[in-house]
């Protein structure tokens, strides 16, 4: 959420966020690694958390995978398409697609028009679900369409 307009949230207060457009989440984290090993993105937001968990603890433990977990808030689907399009990635398990939900019905954590669209340009392996498509993220109160 660091990424967008905070002030809503902190008004004035003295914080430092940082925000983490995609986390190294391997049991190695930031070693150098000799040989390049094949690159797979996943896509997480809360409650597909335990989802993403066991798929990437079963690539990375059993097929040796490096696996990027990019967080749904928008910037992180973002990151993850452009690095389908830089070829920094070999596959994409797209667990999370709710940046879609926002960008349909005005919710503050859309990716964008372009989502899913590379992997499906490049012919791209790829995996999709339709993890928390169920709801839609505003900010304040005030920022909630009224129906």
């Amino acid at each position: 959420m660091a990424s967008g307009d905070i002030s809503n949230y902190v008004d004035c207060v003295d914080i430092t966020m940082m925000y983490s457009v995609v986390d190294i989440a391997a049991k190695d984290g930031a070693e150098i690694e000799q040989q390049r090993r094949r690159r797979v993105g996943i896509t997480v937001f809360g409650v597909t958390t335990p989802a993403c968990d066991r798929i990437r603890q079963e690539l990375t433990d059993t097929h040796g995978f490096k696996v990027l977990v990019f967080h749904c808030t928008g910037a992180g689907g973002r990151a993850m398409e452009q690095l389908i399009r830089e070829k920094a990635l070999d596959a994409v398990v797209d667990l999370t697609t709710t940046e879609i939900a926002d960008e349909l019905v005005g919710g503050v954590l859309t990716a964008g028009p372009d989502r899913l669209t590379a992997a499906a340009e490049a012919g791209f392996p790829q995996e999709v679900s339709v993890g928390a498509c169920d709801m839609v993220n505003f900010g304040p109160r005030g920022s909630v369409p009224k129906i």
